[in-house]
């Protein structure tokens, strides 16, 4: 009888031995499937958390290339605009070097053309004052000033046309 009760004993001991266990292991799963699910809830958040900082690089390295590209538009422009006008310049400085080779064509033949015959009127106008030719009335001699009169004020303004050209 003693073996049944030492046998019922030792059953006993050891169902509450396994139940004790049991009763751990449901404890520690309980803990390790808490700590799973915590673990988890974070991964998952880490992976929104850093799924929602590359959606903002994206949307920043987004915006930084449109507004490159805008400015290369711009500058592309700028560079077309400033190719126009450089364009426009050189046409105006070759019209200003026609002008230029004008003017001194003008002042050369101005110069040749004007002095040299009002150099000759003078010159004669002169030798007849002198009267090597022979005497002159008084109407003849005021004729004769009057020429000399206006040949020198003709000849002083083509003098003064082409000093103010030269300046």
């Amino acid at each position: 009888g003693e073996e049944q009760t030492l046998d019922h004993s030792a059953e006993d001991l050891l169902l509450e031995m396994k139940t004790d266990e049991v009763a751990r292991l449901q404890d520690r799963t309980g803990r390790l499937e808490g700590a799973v699910v915590g673990f988890t809830a974070v991964l998952f958040g880490g992976f929104v958390l850093s799924l929602g900082i590359l959606y903002l690089v994206y949307r920043h390295l987004r915006n930084e290339v449109s507004a490159r590209k805008r400015s290369e538009q711009k500058l592309s422009q700028a560079g077309l605009e400033l190719q126009a006008a450089n364009e426009q310049l050189a046409d105006r400085n070759r019209e200003v070097e026609r002008a230029s080779r004008m003017k001194s064509e003008f002042l050369s033949r101005m110069s040749h053309e004007f002095r040299t015959p009002l150099n000759g009127i003078t010159g004669y106008s002169e030798l007849l004052a002198e009267e090597g030719a022979g005497p002159l009335n008084e109407a003849q001699k005021r004729f004769l000033g009057h020429i000399e009169k206006g040949a020198k004020h003709l000849l002083q303004l083509i003098n003064e046309i082409l000093d103010l050209s030269r300046i």
